[in-house]
């Protein structure tokens, strides 16, 4: 079985790794990752294990001062014991953020680099609630309706 702590290990190790060969050529720099998410304290007690995801475009107007504007995605599903106390069957929480991160090189021409960061942005917090529903929908035409489960919006923030 694998845990928690070694897919942390792995994903720190190949960091690490790919660290070392990365080569400055280029004004501009990149970033995207995908991964879990895990709620803490009071929240974690009321969601599943979700997701995230991060994309990243940056410039280094010089070898000191660079900004990032960064794109970020964190989904968590309700966990079925906060449904059941709710009366709901399903439920999701979403959190997206926009931020602009001003980044200083401490010591950008040697073999490690210290940098700071910081900025600020946009975050939205959404969550949504929702019950299964029957519904019959027609198309253009009376012979081209369609019977199928669908939801039905309960609650939405």
């Amino acid at each position: 079985m694998i845990t928690k702590s070694t897919v942390y290990s792995i994903g720190v190790a190949l960091i690490a790794t790919a660290s070392l060969g990365a080569q400055e050529s280029s004004p501009w720099t990149f970033q995207a990752g995908v991964g879990f998410t895990e709620g803490v304290g009071r929240t974690g007690m009321s969601t599943d294990t979700g997701w995230n995801t991060s994309v990243g475009l940056g410039f280094n107007f010089n070898p000191y001062v660079g900004a990032l504007v960064d794109l970020n995605v964190n989904s968590l599903g309700v966990n079925s014991t906060t449904l059941r106390n709710i009366g709901v069957p399903a439920g999701n929480i979403a959190v997206f953020s926009a931020t602009l991160d001003p980044i200083i090189h401490l010591m950008p021409h040697g073999h490690v680099d210290v940098y700071v960061t910081g900025g600020g942005g946009e975050y939205r917090y959404s969550q949504i609630f929702v019950e299964p529903l029957f519904a019959t929908t027609y198309g253009a035409a009376p012979y081209f309706g369609f019977a199928g489960p669908s939801n039905q919006l309960v609650y939405s923030s």
